[in-house]
């Protein structure tokens, strides 16, 4: 996935995630994208999937302004996404 141009909120959210995948080796093989939507200050989706399990996080865009200024992301989003990825990797994991 091609790190997303213009808003900060964003590549810190896109930055994120892509930390969350690397640091724990459980979740090297899962794919992740950032679905942004049509008309700004509308939600977005972070939807996590390995092979057919699959799980959305909705981030509302008004959470992205303050995590652009302050640098840091939200520790409720980064707990939220965590959740999302061991979710996914249990149920991949039944499903064998």
């Amino acid at each position: 996935m091609a790190e997303p141009t213009g808003n900060e909120g964003l590549k810190l959210l896109y930055s994120t995630v892509q930390k969350l995948v690397a640091n724990d080796g459980r979740f090297s093989d899962m794919e992740y994208r950032i679905l942004t939507p049509p008309a700004s200050g509308q939600t977005l989706t972070i939807e996590v999937s390995k092979g057919r399990c699959s799980r959305q996080v909705i981030v509302e865009s008004l959470m992205l302004q303050p995590m652009a200024l302050s640098g840091q992301p939200d520790a409720g989003l980064i707990r939220e996404l965590r959740t999302a990825l061991l979710h996914v990797l249990r149920l991949s994991q039944k499903r064998r």
